[in-house]
């Protein structure tokens, strides 16, 4: 039996975050891995002479300046990975549009303004809008990162808090074509603008085009291993191959958890960076949890997973394709359903060349689907991949399937395999009205001292958003708000 002062149930980047807070405070710390490497999805992996990232395509607002910055800073990731961002901030394929998005909110307005002259004030009023919400949404975590109170949502975010991003896009712009074209990056949390939610929408599109996008080098995996790193400096524990069986509770309290070995381990505090799901429906015994509490996450919807194929190429992509781009088979608000409306391709050699030997690239290859497990669908998105793969060697990259190396391919059962995530979803529940910005799980729950943090929670889902919820949780831990 070993006691400490808080246990942490995964090394998802929200765990280890969470940890390298509390350990700086002075608790004794654990994280409990179940695997052999932390990161959760933030993770590489070899096969030949190529390394391949698992699920990131680009950090937002993390470079000098930007509002990200004091969280990439305060978990030390400034010191230990270093980031690159690219002078193009993506290309868009569409049928009848090629376009070239570069970093700056004022460029994006101007580059479609450029195609659509007539919707240039509309355009501006989304800019503007998008840097309204963003700046109130910083606000709010900012508060919470403190551990005091959020301030209150003024009229335009309390208007948006029940709409999706499409009526509000259409609301500026008249265009059809357009709006399928602003509400793009979308596509970045699983859902098309009809179905996503108005404020991580907006948010998302001010932090990427107002600030920066920009590349770890070293892929997420150095992210995971450098806050490893740094909790491990800050005198925390991190255990591989601990899979806990159970989190065990006194008078709605937790205790402490037990490992599937069967050793028990004792704390006061435990935060989980697993599925909220998996927690209260696996980990904690029947009649721990407060019914009303369980019923709420029995009808919260999942959010969606994807379609992956990684190629490693003997041989250079061609000059023009920048480190990411949108191939749009067709214009509309729904990207996610598994008909390959949207395919994202990421080159990343042409910013880290460290992925790949010599002379020769990697290429990831993502359309989205829906968390699901059957066997039928299994094929049906291998499928799937198979003709992404197919459409990307015909309109961006020729030869790709003829001249590729290694190719990996990925499907919701891949991604559940490896975190256990219901549906193998990659974005938590689904980030839709009722689930979003602060109607989203918070840190805190029915049974005292367990917290939970990762994409699942408030502040969403992505590498950013991940490590916020743990300093969060910890802020919330250590006395401030409840």
């Amino acid at each position: 039996m070993a006691d400490f002062d808080a246990l942490i149930i995964g090394g998802g980047l929200g765990g280890l975050s969470c940890g390298i807070a509390l350990a700086r405070a002075g608790r004794k710390v654990c994280v409990l891995e179940s695997g052999q490497v932390v990161g959760g999805y933030a993770a590489n992996f070899v096969r030949g002479p190529y390394r391949f990232d698992a699920s990131l395509h680009m950090l937002d607002a993390v470079e000098p300046g930007c509002p990200n910055r004091p969280v990439w800073e305060q978990l030390g990731l400034h010191e230990r990975v270093p980031t690159v961002a690219p002078p193009l901030l993506r290309r868009e394929f569409w049928p009848h549009h090629d376009l070239s998005i570069p970093q700056g909110i004022d460029a994006w307005v101007g580059a479609l303004a450029e195609v659509f002259p007539a919707e240039r004030d509309g355009l501006q009023r989304v800019a503007n809008l998008a840097v309204q919400v963003h700046a109130a949404v910083m606000a709010d975590r900012d508060a919470r990162l403190a551990g005091t109170a959020p301030p209150p949502l003024s009229s335009p975010m309390a208007e948006l808090l029940d709409v999706t991003a499409g009526p509000v896009l259409r609301r500026h712009l008249s265009e059809p074509q357009l709006i399928s074209i602003a509400g793009s990056l979308s596509c970045y949390l699983g859902l098309g603008c009809d179905e996503l939610a108005a404020i991580p929408f907006f948010t998302m599109l001010a932090s990427y085009h107002r600030y920066s996008g920009s590349c770890p080098v070293g892929g997420s995996g150095a992210i995971a291993a450098a806050l490893a790193d740094e909790l491990q400096a800050a005198g925390g524990e991190v255990r591989l191959g601990s899979a806990v069986a159970g989190i065990s509770c006194e008078r709605r309290a937790v205790r402490g958890v037990t490992l599937e070995t069967g050793e028990r381990l004792d704390a006061p505090i435990v935060v989980s960076n697993i599925s909220p799901l998996d927690t209260y429906q696996r980990l904690l015994a029947v009649g721990q949890v407060d019914r009303r509490f369980n019923n709420r996450l029995a009808r919260m919807r999942l959010g969606t997973s994807v379609v992956k194929v990684w190629i490693g190429l003997p041989r250079p992509v061609r000059d023009d394709l920048p480190y990411e781009s949108f191939l749009r088979t067709k214009y509309g608000t729904t990207f996610c359903d598994g008909t390959l409306e949207d395919i994202g391709v990421v080159a990343p050699a042409n910013l880290d060349p460290t992925c790949a030997p010599a002379g020769g690239a990697v290429i990831s290859i993502t359309a989205g689907a829906e968390a699901t497990l059957a066997d039928a669908d299994q094929d049906r998105y291998a499928a799937l991949a198979d003709e992404a793969v197919r459409q990307v060697d015909q309109r961006l990259i020729p030869g790709l399937i003829d001249d590729a190396e290694v190719r990996v391919t990925a499907t919701p059962r891949t991604f559940h395999a490896y975190t256990r995530n219901p549906g193998g979803t990659i974005h938590g529940f689904r980030p839709i009205p009722s689930q979003s910005g602060p109607r989203r799980l918070g840190v805190t729950g029915p049974i005292g001292g367990l917290y939970h943090v990762g994409g699942w929670t408030y502040a969403g889902s992505g590498f950013l958003p991940a490590m916020t919820s743990g300093l969060i949780a910890a802020a919330t831990i250590e006395g401030g708000l409840d």
